[in-house]
């Protein structure tokens, strides 16, 4: 069976749009004294291992993006510290206390969509791409979702489900969006070495692009 390929569909002058499984991720530093506030998706240009944002806060066009949920990962600085460091108690108990002292929250627009306390939101996922799907309209987006992806685990679901299908936060194309993660109190890294940690933020969706 030929392998059909997952777009939209366009009127006259308009770009086609793909969809694709490719999560939007930016990271921040934690300082080891602690901060009041991290956000995220604001800034481009720290390269990939960083963030895949192209521009501060919105997607270029024509590019769109359905989110289907949020994923977070804390690690200690540098990158390249030994596994017992990285297990070591010191560092777990930081890390537990700067997750649960904080509170994260998602915006679209001037919208909050999101706000709750950061230890809901799932560390880490794991996907397996795509299963097989036909060609499908925007309009049919929900069995998109449904069908597209496959065992994407460990994340806040974000979309709500209506009448057995999943509706996603949509981002269009040039809309301002962004994370926010908050700590009313300051939580130093008391207990390990590490001067600043990493907190990278996922959003996990359905990114509509050009097809090329």
């Amino acid at each position: 069976m030929a392998t059909m390929r997952r777009v939209i569909a366009s009127e006259a002058g308009t770009p086609t749009l793909e969809g694709v499984k490719q999560e939007l991720y930016d990271t921040k530093l934690y300082p080891s004294l602690g901060t009041p506030l991290l956000e995220f998706f604001r800034n481009p240009g720290q390269g990939e291992l960083l963030s895949n944002m192209q521009a501060s806060g919105q997607l270029p066009s024509p590019q769109e993006f359905h989110v289907l949920g949020i994923a977070v990962e804390i690690f200690p600085l540098p990158d390249q510290v030994t596994s017992r460091l990285r297990n070591s108690k010191g560092w777990i108990e930081d890390k537990r206390r700067v997750l649960e002292g904080a509170l994260f929250k998602f915006y679209v627009g001037v919208k909050n969509y999101l706000t709750l306390p950061l230890m809901r939101i799932p560390e880490g996922m794991g996907a397996v791409g795509f299963g097989a799907a036909s060609d499908v309209a925007k309009t049919q987006i929900d069995y998109f979702l449904t069908n597209g992806i496959q065992d994407i685990n460990h994340y806040y679901d974000v979309y709500v489900r209506l009448q057995n299908k999943k509706k996603p936060i949509h981002i269009p194309a040039q809309q301002a969006f962004y994370a926010q993660i908050t700590w009313p109190t300051l939580v130093p890294l008391t207990y390990s070495t590490f001067d600043f940690a990493k907190i990278r933020v996922y959003l996990i969706g359905v990114l509509w692009r050009e097809v090329q």
